[in-house]
């Protein structure tokens, strides 16, 4: 190997590392997106559920709305921008650095073997799931799978917690809250009147008893 072929295999070997770096970056950058998203969602619902307790409403459009309901579809928007910055934007981004990760491997492994990370990453990533077949496959030991890649795992994640926020959103509306009955105690109270004579207790006078006269 020449001192010039030497040199372009050090340049694209530092221009892999500068891939797989670049491919560390956007991974970290979707956690972040989604660790965010989770916590504004609890903190959505965390807030619906304290004025559902206490029944508060709010007036759109002419009638009464529970703030519960407009909080979870306040959630349900954000969790939405979550999903398109992170599926539309990084995602995409990510994806590129792995293709062009995988075009540099492949050029690569001819010189250093070793080196494939990428196409490690992209062979292992995909989560097999096994498909309901017929009986007669069952019996031959036939199982067809279904592989789960990264894209179909992003949109369940937030295409799963949208349908569940909108549901706890229309089970928000329909939610009558009913205030508690106050028990008031009535206590009466007899108040006399100024000059008027007190109550006096009458004694009955006792019988007498006539001892009938002594006989000499």
């Amino acid at each position: 190997m020449t001192d010039e072929e030497l040199e372009r295999l050090k340049l694209q070997v530092e221009a892999w590392k500068t891939t797989i770096e670049t491919q560390q970056h956007f991974n970290d950058l979707e956690m972040r997106i989604r660790g965010l998203a989770i916590t504004v969602v609890t903190a959505v619902l965390a807030a619906a559920g304290v004025v559902l307790k206490d029944g508060d409403q709010i007036h759109i459009l002419g009638r009464n709305v529970s703030l519960a309901t407009v909080l979870i579809v306040v959630g349900i928007i954000a969790w939405l921008m979550f999903y398109m910055v992170d599926q539309m934007w990084y995602h995409r981004l990510l994806y590129g650095a792995v293709k062009q990760g995988e075009v540099q491997e492949n050029q690569l492994e001819a010189v250093l073997p070793g080196i494939g990370l990428t196409k490690a990453i992209s062979a292992a990533s995909p989560y097999p799931i096994t498909r309901p077949t017929r009986k007669r496959n069952r019996i031959a030991g036939k199982r067809k799978q279904i592989l789960f890649h990264s894209r179909h795992k992003l949109q369940f994640f937030y295409w799963g917690l949208a349908a569940l926020l909108v549901v706890l959103a229309f089970a928000s509306s329909s939610v009558k809250v009913v205030p508690a009955a106050t028990t008031s105690t009535t206590t009466t109270t007899t108040t006399r009147r100024r000059g008027s004579p007190s109550p006096t207790s009458v004694v009955s006078p006792r019988p007498t008893t006539r001892s009938s006269p002594r006989t000499p």
